[in-house]
């Protein structure tokens, strides 16, 4: 799973230079265990990744967002294909998030 998440974010131009890239693939793996950590990003996943990563719940979203961003105005046809609708505006962490998991279960279904 996190080779899956892993290339999909080079596909959203998002690469290892980034501290967010990180953050994302181990907040992706919490979101993708535990769909339920999606109703408090804050409480649930960004303490997880914060312990992770060895660093501040504030850098988590902060360094989050700025990857976000960062895809958004380089692929941003990208982003929409893989969320399956056309975004009018960056998504929030939260929705990027459950935009990346979603994804990834429906290609692993789709492999099997």
């Amino acid at each position: 799973m996190k080779t899956h998440i892993s290339d999909l974010m080079h596909s959203l131009a998002i690469t290892g230079n980034y501290r967010g890239y990180r953050y994302v693939i181990t907040a992706c793996i919490v979101v993708y265990k535990d769909e339920h950590s999606l109703y408090s990003v804050m409480n649930s996943v960004y303490p997880v990744v914060a312990k992770e990563c060895n660093c501040r719940v504030q850098n988590v979203e902060r360094n989050i967002r700025t990857v976000i961003l960062h895809a958004w105005k380089l692929r941003r046809d990208r982003m929409n294909e893989i969320a399956g609708y056309t975004l009018k505006s960056p998504p929030k962490v939260s929705e990027f998030l459950a935009i990346v998991t979603n994804y990834i279960r429906q290609t692993e279904k789709e492999e099997k």
